[in-house]
């Protein structure tokens, strides 16, 4: 299943930004927590801003909601993840860009021993919400347990 994140690219934004008479190279940007939890914004955000001379402050939030906060001067950058959000801003005049910018996308990917106890390789190797439903039936059955991946907690 893919999933659009609908964003602004920082790269293109930031010089924008500066161009518009930002007068602080300091920048929040606020998007979508798991664009921080991923590493992505580590990785990809702040080497990008710090080679344009920004000072980047990520804040992680939904992506509706880093919207609204953009148009509230909260951010000075909004990242989201809503494609309703998006269309709702770009349709209101809100952003710099007419069409907006979609940045990347990801695949919902669900990975699970080679024994696999729920059966979503042969039930539902290409349908998420049901591999997930499988996987679901396959716990309370006691077939199998399962740790809560990528979010630190067990």
């Amino acid at each position: 299943m893919r999933r659009l994140l609908a964003c602004l690219l920082i790269a293109a934004a930031l010089p924008a930004a500066a161009s518009a008479g930002t007068a602080a190279r300091r920048v929040t940007v606020e998007g979508p927590a798991a664009l921080a939890e991923s590493g992505y914004v580590q990785a990809v955000l702040l080497p990008i801003a710090r080679r344009h001379g920004f000072a980047v402050r990520y804040v992680g939030s939904n992506g509706t909601l880093s919207l609204d906060d953009l148009r509230a001067g909260k951010a000075g950058l909004a990242l989201s993840d809503s494609e309703a959000a998006g269309a709702a801003f770009i349709a209101a005049g809100a952003s710099l860009e007419p069409r907006g910018r979609l940045v990347l996308y990801g695949d919902d990917v669900l990975i699970g021993p080679a024994s696999d106890p729920a059966g979503v390789a042969k039930g539902a190797p290409q349908d998420i919400a049901q591999a997930l439903r499988l996987v679901a039936t396959a716990g309370r059955a006691g077939k199998a347990d399962f740790v809560d991946g990528g979010t630190g907690r067990d």
